[in-house]
């Protein structure tokens, strides 16, 4: 069975959700923000049920957690079409971050080997326990973007300098000397 799919047709995910599991039982979860990542794996799996799903494995590329994997698991065919819908809104914005252009084809055998290296930025959530199949916290991709170029990282990371600058200043400027008891 192929499956074909057009990234175009869907456009940007506004709701910033997808379906995805992930987990390490060795380590806690990645802590919540956005990171550098880059497509480590692809496969299509095709359920009992009908149901056909691709699966990325992400590779960290964002220091201290460089290395840590996180799994997704896009439905693109499900008996549950809210979720089958928000899969295919999740791949287009994956395609569309890490620069793919044009369908994709997918069937059992064919995995989308074209997306395997590619690079972009997870926001990643964590999501409480769920026992008892999930009985610990869990790492859940909510969103992608384009990765940042090197100037937008060097930016931010003087933004965020500044920032934490001010705060000491802020801080170290208060005198509680003033404060009546």
């Amino acid at each position: 069975m192929k499956l074909n799919f057009n990234p175009a047709k869907y456009g940007k995910d506004a709701r910033g959700q997808a379906s995805y599991d992930s987990s390490n039982a060795k380590m806690g979860p990645i802590p919540e923000g956005f990171y550098a990542a880059t497509i480590d794996a692809a496969s299509v799996k095709t359920w009992d049920d009908g149901g056909v799903s691709v699966q990325l494995t992400w590779k960290i590329d964002t220091m201290p957690h460089a290395g840590r994997l996180v799994w997704m698991t896009l439905n693109l065919k499900h008996s549950n079409k809210s979720k089958e819908l928000k899969s295919k809104y999740m791949l287009a914005d994956v395609c569309e971050a890490i620069g793919h252009q044009g369908p994709l084809t997918l069937s059992a055998t064919d995995a989308p080997t074209e997306l395997i290296g590619k690079r972009c930025d997870v926001e990643i959530i964590v999501l409480n326990a769920q026992p008892p199949k999930y009985p610990n916290p869990k790492n859940y991709i909510k969103s992608v973007r384009a990765a940042m170029t090197e100037d937008e990282l060097r930016m931010r990371h003087h933004q965020l300098e500044v920032e934490a600058s001010d705060e000491a200043q802020k801080r170290q400027e208060f005198n509680d000397d003033d404060i009546p008891f």
